[in-house]
């Protein structure tokens, strides 16, 4: 019994022992400007990838190795059949981290790829038998295995352990990239990413893909190239972090994406910058025709944000040199609006519309009196004004809301004489949002294919239009201060968008196979 009983206590403190080995995401670097990452077993079996042997991928590769030693024939083909033989962890995230060390001196970043490792022993055998094969040699220093390229030939840093495979791109000499690399594999948690606990909780989320950005590290080297005062009004920067995380869906993928911060000053700092937005009601979308390719809005109140920008150095300049941009940004109150229609009959200009809330109607004297070129009324309140042969720009007060187009057909909206069908379409979007974006992606297609009709685009450009018919809408929304969500709808709404997307890149394969083999 006794024997048992320390038996157990053994065992249990193996298993601790096991589950208590380093995370080997504990090598992303604290300074990482951007990382991103993948979880390719979770991609696979949404996109129903299946048997990887009966894919045009494999039989492509099959066909390319026709005449290759039929051991490395072999060797190849069952890598690709069964990955995990590589002795990488293939259910675990991939990730690849971007750091703007050295990027001052350089004017390059560095570049990293981190794998987990599932089996120590296949790996050994899968890049020792790689090595043969390519000409490199492995060696091991402090416990860390490194492959060499024997030609003497630069060649990025590759190096693993039990734990990881890091490969690592630094614009800096070999022997330097080297004791990057090591001090990687030697970090503690707290002086990694993971340290951040925010951050960690971000990059722990089971999901396809994530984004990761650090703002501090990009303003760590801006502050290099054009000095700290250039900056200035922008120091929550430095404690601002986003987080992505991307998920394929039945017709859609969807991103949410969370604004961190690691210091409560800076998160006051941005607070008070944003606190001048408003959430929208969108009553300007009845303005705009529902023929609509892109539109993008927000709402703010144009005296707060007046105020703030005013205190930042590099605003304060440009306001001191335009005075009258004050009283104009001072005017609106309420939602802010951009719109993409089309492109006009001549095919030169963009047929844009732009609405703004006012709380002041009598800034419209303001704005008529900044026009330096001569304009008709067309109506009281309504002008037209060109400023050369092929544009014609409308603007007008509708109520207290200012608009101004180049699309004649949009007046009909924008004066109030109609309304559109438009806010019944993509209201939901706009209301309650401190800012969207909407795309429709037919009315992309159409404007393509009637430019191509209109010898205005190259024939070439119709290669585009297989892509975009995959894809219904895009919609970005603001949902509160720190969070948003992008969500891009797919044309097929039964299948998951992971699936449409392989099969559809599967499809360009097969039709690039027949042509080559």
């Amino acid at each position: 019994m006794k024997k048992l009983y320390f038996f157990c206590i053994a065992l249990v403190a193996l298993m601790l022992a096991s589950c208590g080995g380093k995370d080997y995401r504990e090598m992303l670097p604290a300074d990482s400007f951007v990382i991103v990452s993948i979880n390719p077993e979770s991609l696979s079996r949404k996109a129903q990838v299946g048997d990887f042997t009966q894919s045009v991928y494999y039989k492509m590769a099959e066909q390319a190795l026709a005449d290759a030693p039929e051991e490395e024939r072999g060797r190849i083909l069952s890598l690709l059949a069964h990955p995990s033989e590589t002795g990488l962890d293939v259910g675990s995230d991939v990730f690849m981290f971007v750091t703007m060390e050295n990027a001052s001196q350089t004017g390059n970043p560095t570049v990293g790829g981190l794998f987990k490792v599932g089996d120590r022993k296949k790996l050994d055998s899968f890049l020792g038998w790689l090595s043969q094969k390519s000409g490199f040699t492995s060696f091991e220093e402090d416990g860390i295995t490194f492959l060499a390229n024997t030609q003497g030939a630069d060649m990025p840093v590759v190096a693993y352990d039990e734990t990881a495979l890091l490969v690592y791109t630094a614009p800096v000499d070999n022997d330097q990239a080297k004791a990057a690399a090591k001090k990687l594999f030697a970090q503690k948690k707290t002086e990694s990413l993971m340290g951040n606990s925010q951050l960690a909780q971000a990059i722990e989320r089971p999901s396809d893909m994530k984004f990761v950005m650090d703002y501090g590290s990009v303003m760590a080297v801006a502050g290099e190239q054009i000095g700290t005062a250039g900056l200035s009004g922008f120091e929550f920067l430095n404690k601002m972090s986003m987080a992505m995380p991307v998920d394929f869906e039945k017709g859609k993928i969807v991103a949410e994406a969370r604004i961190l911060f690691s210091d409560k000053e800076a998160e006051k700092q941005y607070m008070e910058m944003v606190a001048a937005q408003r959430k929208m009601d969108g009553d300007f979308l009845k303005m705009l025709p529902a023929e609509n390719v892109a539109t993008l809005a927000g709402s703010m109140d144009g005296t707060r944000t007046y105020e703030m920008l005013q205190k930042i150095p590099m605003y304060s300049m440009v306001f001191a040199m335009a005075p009258q941009v004050k009283p104009i940004m001072e005017a609106i109150d309420g939602d802010i609006a951009l719109s993409f229609h089309g492109m006009t009959d001549n095919g030169r200009m963009p047929e844009l519309s732009l609405i703004a809330e006012l709380k002041d109607p009598a800034i419209m004297e303001t704005i008529k009196g900044m026009i330096p070129v001569p304009m008709q009324e067309m109506a009281p309140g309504q002008y037209a004004l060109s400023p050369d042969a092929n544009t014609t720009i409308y603007f007008g007060l509708n109520d207290n809301t200012f608009y101004a187009t180049t699309d004649s057909d949009a007046l009909v909206f924008l004066t109030g004489a109609q309304t559109s069908a438009y806010e019944a379409e993509v209201g939901k979007l706009f209301r309650g949002s401190y800012g969207t974006m909407f795309v429709d992606f037919p009315a992309v297609r159409s404007l393509i294919e009637s430019l191509i009709a209109q010898n205005r685009l190259d024939q070439s450009a119709a290669a585009s239009l297989m892509a975009l018919s995959l894809f219904d809408t895009l919609e970005i929304t603001g949902r509160t201060e720190r969070q948003g969500e992008l969500v891009l709808n797919m044309t097929d709404k039964d299948k998951n968008a992971a699936e449409v997307l392989y099969k559809t890149i599967e499809g360009f394969a097969q039709m690039f196979a027949a042509t080559m083999f």
